[in-house]
């Protein structure tokens, strides 16, 4: 019989429905008298008329409520209403272990401080006779207030199961008089083959269902599974656990432990829990060997118990008090309390086809709430994904279904995973599960918050929009700052977001568009989006707990103390790592918190020396061109006399220089503003590029190379966001890309562009041909890109140059060669004609730039009058392999 919230049992008002099943349903409920909160067990109606067990359960609710222990749900009475039997029970508000083993196997730590405290819980009732007999994640809760409590002790014993279950870890638990054989009794997946067998049960088949816990911690998968009961049955009743699926870091001991606690024998299984809590403590507190494994703790295996027990009795009564003043486990965090930890260092490794900068600028690295999770995008086998990574686990998993995805983010319970990938903001269930699209616009950046929302934008606004989908609703606009270029005022561009649990605000980065160094960290209310300033020149927030603002300054990750309260920090930063790798904008460096004190990051920054530009024959031998520069290098283009290079940097803000190779010297061309697309005009004395000024329409102006005198604004109507590609050998014609078509502009001439080609397909990077009649472009028509050939005029007529993907395409001086790389990062060369027909020979492979071609900004390379090639070397850090290093408990080190 359901009951209805507000009905009244006796002194027990009825709130809410908890759940229900074989053991009864489950309420909550408002005790009146002591003005407290209660769960309450409704017996089953069948149950109930049974008067002979309706007498033997009140005797066992006698016993149960003499259980008095912190990790044990409390029994406070067993009450009659109207017919109604029902239990009146602790109530313990939480995530189960079984749902948090939803997300994975828990860190090693993590899982033998649980598997410690069910051990304490279990261990007080043994010693009082009374008998779990259904012990599994389920019946493991973690209240509100961090407190491990064990749920339903004894009642096994005495109810009917559900029968109705269909999931095999449900299974029907069948309970009649223990004494009666050839009954089965408890759920089928953690049931001992005594209790599978029928048998007379004692307290080593509560040993059996711990040992099954500690593994599906541990693994998180259950050492015995089948589609049917009858096939679990066999399995446990025949087989043994897949041992190699422990984790290689298990503790020897816990390994030894977890085989005693199994053993199908009863006879030989470990007979007491204590003596398990015992090894569990033992493992615990020993940190030699990779922070958890024991050493030599397998020299021990022979010995006795007893010998055991009391060579751990001074670090077990250690153990037992420190544990007994630990504040709990904060922001509901699944690392039992224990000592102040020390700070733990490790180090991921990954394959090294994994290219961890994968696709897009957005940050790379996320942690779950727990710090027990990982994700993070990644390029691997050239397709671009979200992965995760679990600390314990030897390698990480690809997420089905986040093909193209970047910066990932975890909801607040650590089950569901948030990225953007093809323009949507999208989510999928770490656990596994199709990938769902929440909204028609993506982030780089994104917080989930507790109400059920997520916060994300960048630019000039910040955006909100439900977990479950639907319209983004505006949550606040950016306004102006102090700074100006050219007579006009700049506004704030939100670029990072943060959630603060429980907090009525959430912080973010903001950024003035004009310096990488003058970046702030704002409160955004979420009521009014009124935005508050919290401090200056910090990047990248983050919130950890007890109460401090993690962020980045340059390469470095510092940390200060932070009231959430008042949003307000509380004193001065304390440097935490250095040397952090940054992409390209200083807000997306790769590192990542958890709220309860892990960091992850991927070393390296940006102290020294940057990218440089390198000469490379056709054998992919290279030599410096100029040494090392604290900037970014990319946008390469040789001028027509190839004595000079103009590159485009990334230093305080995104800037245009011109190099002499003869001199060995820069020049500064533009700095006012964003630079995008850099061609040299015919005569060599002057450039041409998109100049882009925040709230301003991107303009294309000419300045000289020599930096001398204004940049002077081009005058083409209806240019829109159109970014120079090539000049014609004589100069009378710019190939620009629009919104991925290509467009001309008769230079010298006003009036709008004309399209070349404007297809469905995407296409660009138009480059004339020595000749002035031929060009070569991009194009994914073919679903991919590839490199073309057309002529100007157009004549109708196509030639593909490239077979297996092609872009970047760059003719030699003389045109007789189209040089372009494939999407692996290779270089190829054609050979072309064009003297009668237009022929082009099958690419030939030069060589592989390993990454050399590759940059964050426009143009990859370029080629030299000799045939040689001007190219980007990356710096020391972007050659690091896939590496991140995990820090745990890094607040200890804070100064007090």
């Amino acid at each position: 019989m359901l009951l209805t919230p507000n009905t009244k049992l006796g002194p027990y008002e009825v709130l809410s429905s908890l759940g229900a099943g074989g053991m009864g349903e489950v309420y909550r409920a408002r005790d009146s008298r002591l003005d407290r909160d209660v769960a309450i067990k409704l017996l089953p109606e069948t149950f109930a008329r049974d008067t002979e067990r309706m007498a033997r359960f009140q005797r066992e609710a006698k016993v149960l409520a003499s259980l008095s222990h912190t990790n044990i749900a409390a029994v406070y009475g067993f009450e009659e209403f109207e017919g109604k039997r029902f239990l009146v029970m602790e109530l313990a508000e939480g995530e189960t272990l079984a749902e948090r083993l939803q997300r994975g196997p828990l860190p090693i730590r993590d899982s033998l401080e649980i598997a410690s405290l069910v051990a304490q819980g279990v261990e007080a009732a043994h010693e009082k006779g009374i008998i779990h007999r259904d012990l599994k994640p389920a019946n493991v809760k973690v209240t509100a207030e961090g407190v491990l409590k064990v749920l339903d002790f004894g009642l096994a014993k005495a109810l009917t199961g559900d029968t109705s279950a269909t999931d095999i870890a449900n299974s029907p638990t069948i309970t009649v008089e223990h004494t009666r054989p050839g009954v089965v009794l408890g759920t089928a997946a953690y049931m001992s083959p005594e209790q599978a067998r029928g048998r007379v049960l004692d307290k080593r088949t509560d040993i059996w269902s711990f040992g099954v816990i500690l593994y599906e911690c541990l693994t998180a998968q259950r050492p015995f599974i089948g589609e049917t009961t009858s096939d679990l049955v066999a399995r446990i009743l025949e087989r043994d656990p897949d041992w190699t699926a422990l984790p290689k870091e298990t503790p020897p001991l816990v390994q030894l432990l977890l085989r005693r606690c199994l053993a199908k024998d009863r006879n030989k299984r470990l007979r007491d829990i204590g003596d398990a809590r015992v090894d569990l403590e033992a493992a615990i507190h020993d940190p030699t060997t990779s922070g958890w494994l024991l050493g030599d703790a397998a020299l021990r295996t022979t010995s006795s118990k007893r010998e055991r027990s009391g060579a751990w009795m001074a670090v077990s009564a250690v153990f037992v008090a420190i544990l007994g003043v630990a504040s709990g486990w904060a922001l509901r965090d699944w690392r039992a309390s224990t000592a102040p930890r020390a700070v733990i260092r490790f180090v991921l490794d990954f394959p090294a086809s994994y290219s961890l900068t994968g696709e897009g600028d957005g940050a790379s690295l996320a942690l779950d709430p727990t710090g027990g999770t990982l994700a993070f995008a990644a390029e691997a086998k050239g397709i671009s994904r979200i992965f995760v990574r679990e600390l314990s686990a030897d390698e990480a998993r690809p997420m089905p279904g986040t093909e193209g995805g970047k910066a990932p983010f975890f909801s607040p319970d650590g089950r569901w995973l948030g990225f953007s990938a093809g323009g949507k903001l999208m989510k999928v269930p770490v656990a596994g599960g199709p990938s769902l699209s929440l909204c028609d616009k993506s982030s780089e950046d994104a917080a989930w918050l507790d109400d059920g929302t997520i916060v994300f934008g960048g630019e000039r606004s910040l955006v909100r929009v439900s977990e479950n989908g639907g319209t983004p609703q505006e949550l606040a606009v950016a306004g102006p700052t102090k700074r100006a270029v050219d007579g006009q005022q700049l506004l704030l561009g939100f670029q990072t977001v943060c959630a603060v649990p429980g907090a009525s605000y959430v912080l973010a980065g903001v950024w003035d568009g004009v310096s990488i160094q003058d970046y702030d960290v704002v409160s955004v209310s979420l009521s009014d989006g009124a935005v508050r300033s919290v401090m200056q020149n910090a990047v990248d927030p983050h919130y950890v707990a007890p109460g401090y603002l993690v962020f980045l300054r340059g390469t470095s990750v510092l940390a200060v103390p932070f009231d959430e309260r008042r949003g307000v920090v509380q004193g001065e930063p304390f440097q935490v790592i250095e040397g952090v790798v940054a992409s390209k904008w200083a807000d997306q460096a790769k590192f990542a918190t958890s709220t309860n004190g892990t960091l992850a990051f991927v070393p390296g920054g940006r102290p020294g020396p940057g990218r440089r530009l390198i000469r490379v024959d056709s054998n992919g031998k290279a030599e410096p061109l100029m040494d090392g520069v604290d900037a970014m290098v990319g946008g390469i283009l040789v001028s027509p006399s190839g004595r000079d290079v103009a590159v485009v940097t990334l230093r305080r803000q995104i800037e245009l220089w011109s190099f002499s190779m003869s001199r060995q010297s820069f020049t500064l061309v533009n700095n006012t503003g964003e630079t995008w697309g850099p061609v040299w005009t015919s005569d060599g004395e002057s450039l041409v590029f998109q100049r882009t000024v925040p709230e301003q329409e991107p303009k294309i102006v000419q300045q000289r190379a020599d930096g001398s005198g204004p940049a002077e604004p081009i005058s083409i109507e209806k240019l829109g966001d159109a970014n120079p590609s090539s000049f014609s050998p004589d100069g009378s014609m710019l190939f620009m890309t629009r919104n991925d078509d290509v467009i001309l502009h008769r230079w010298g001439q006003t009036g709008p562009p004309e399209l070349i080609l404007g297809t469905s397909a995407d296409e660009g990077d138009a480059m004339f041909a020595p000749d002035g009649k031929h060009f070569a472009y991009v194009s994914n028509e073919s679903s991919r890109d590839e490199v073309f050939v057309r002529t100007i005029p157009d004549s109708g007529r196509k030639w593909q140059v490239s077979t297996t993907g092609g872009y970047a395409p760059r003719w030699s001086r003389d045109g007789k060669t189209l040089f372009f790389l494939d999407d692996k990062g290779v270089l190829h060369a054609s050979s072309i004609e064009t003297d009668s027909v237009f022929h082009s020979s099958s690419p030939q492979r030069l060589f592989d730039t390993n990454g050399i071609a590759t940059t964050d900004l426009w143009g990859a390379y370029d080629v030299l009058p000799d045939g040689s090639f001007v190219m980007v070397e990356p710096a020391d850090w972007e050659k690091q392999p896939s590496r991140i290093h995990i820090v745990v408990n890094w607040v200890a080190e804070l100064p007090k």
